[in-house]
């Protein structure tokens, strides 16, 4: 389906408020577990919605959260989209009682890596890399900003917030002057020196994600 008849839709509880809007946990047709998105009016153009939603419908990867439909027709705009169960993995690591392993970790940037190298190569990458765990299923649309450092920082540091004891403008006056997030405790040197490449001030500089997949997937074959 593309268009979705709203009156096939049940809402449940709300998930969250994201950049576009708030997320709500429903039904699709009385059976299928969906997220929909409800999509602030005046965040984005309609024609550029639609536009990238005709895209991503026909993306497939397995860690990308599947786009099912939309509901255009009234407003707000809805995207109703795959709900995974166990939400924003930045939540999941933060309220999850237990410790993980260097190597889980790990894994979770190359679930991302290799969905963002998929885009990648589609030619449509992502602004925000949000993605949901368990299946880490990257989610949200636009373009990158070498952001995939920065996640693997709040990956390795368990969802911990950057330059948290920094306002916006201080933050970009650190980056300017060349300073950069420190080494999480649970992250190696080697998993750090990955995501400082990541940081480098010329763009053109900053590893592709089909490099930074293999940098990461020649770690994780060595258990670091």
């Amino acid at each position: 389906a593309w268009e979705i008849d709203l009156k096939e839709l049940t809402f449940l509880k709300e998930l969250g408020t994201g950049q576009f809007g708030v997320v709500k946990h429903g039904k699709w047709r009385g059976q299928y577990n969906v997220a929909i998105k409800m999509i602030k009016e005046g965040c984005m153009s309609e024609d550029a919605f639609i536009d990238e939603a005709k895209v991503m419908m026909n993306l497939s990867h397995a860690n990308l959260v599947q786009l099912f439909g939309v509901c255009t027709k009234e407003r707000p705009i809805l995207i109703i989209t795959e709900y995974l169960s166990k939400g924003c993995l930045l939540t999941y690591l933060r309220d999850t009682r237990r410790s993980f392993q260097a190597t889980e970790l790990l894994d979770m940037c190359k679930d991302v890596c290799e969905a963002m190298e998929y885009l990648e190569f589609k030619q449509f990458l992502h602004r925000d890399l949000s993605m949901l765990y368990p299946e880490n299923l990257v989610t949200s649309f636009g373009h990158p900003d070498s952001e995939d450092g920065v996640l693997m920082w709040e990956v390795h540091t368990l969802g911990k917030m950057p330059y948290e004891r920094f306002t916006n403008s201080e933050t970009t006056d650190h980056v300017i002057k060349g300073l950069r997030l420190y080494r999480p405790q649970l992250a190696s040197d080697r998993v750090y020196a990955i995501m400082y490449s990541c940081w480098h001030e010329k763009a053109e500089e900053r590893p592709s994600f089909q490099v930074l997949l293999g940098q990461i997937m020649d770690l994780a074959n060595e258990d670091v």
